[in-house]
């Protein structure tokens, strides 16, 4: 808990940088962490929520619970065929 018991101004000193903390993932060799800093120093305040939100459009985060892509199989023009036919191949 911070108290104060003076009417001083209390500053603090920032540095003018966003980082965005994200990673890649290749399924069955590992992840590559990646951070991305956007240097906010020569952009004037008024206009870092407009650089802001176009940092975050630039490198979209994937939520955590994001399940990873699976591509379907496609049948082949044989299985098609057969199945046309009648008869029904069943995958395993």
């Amino acid at each position: 808990m911070i108290s104060l018991e003076t009417t001083d101004k209390l500053t603090f000193k920032m540095e003018p940088k966003a980082v965005i903390h994200t990673g890649l993932v290749v399924h069955g060799f590992g992840r590559l962490p990646i951070q991305i800093t956007g240097d906010f120093t020569d952009i004037p305040e008024k206009h870092h929520e407009i650089f802001m939100m176009a940092m975050l459009e630039a490198f979209p985060q994937k939520m955590v619970n994001d399940k990873p892509y699976k591509q379907e199989k496609r049948k082949s023009p044989l299985e098609l065929l057969f199945n046309s036919l009648g008869f029904n191949i069943n995958e395993k």
